[in-house]
């Protein structure tokens, strides 16, 4: 699993105007206990975020976990 996320995350570097791929590589990392990356790819996701209530409670949810709370 670790190897396809990190395998994802090499494709978003070089292709970083996916707003769906961020979202699948942010998902990825917060399954994964990853926090503060997956916050990171769900700020790369940009607007996808922004006009979608249930990714923004995500996000938010990823930032506190990221911060220990």
């Amino acid at each position: 699993i670790n190897a396809m996320v990190d395998k994802l995350a090499e494709r978003m570097r070089a292709n970083p105007d996916d707003p769906k791929g961020w979202l699948m590589l942010a998902r990825s990392y917060k399954v994964l206990g990853r926090y503060a990356e997956a916050a990171s790819a769900y700020g790369k996701a940009g607007t996808a975020v922004d006009g979608d209530p249930e990714l923004l409670a995500s996000y938010a949810e990823t930032i506190a976990m990221a911060e220990g709370k």
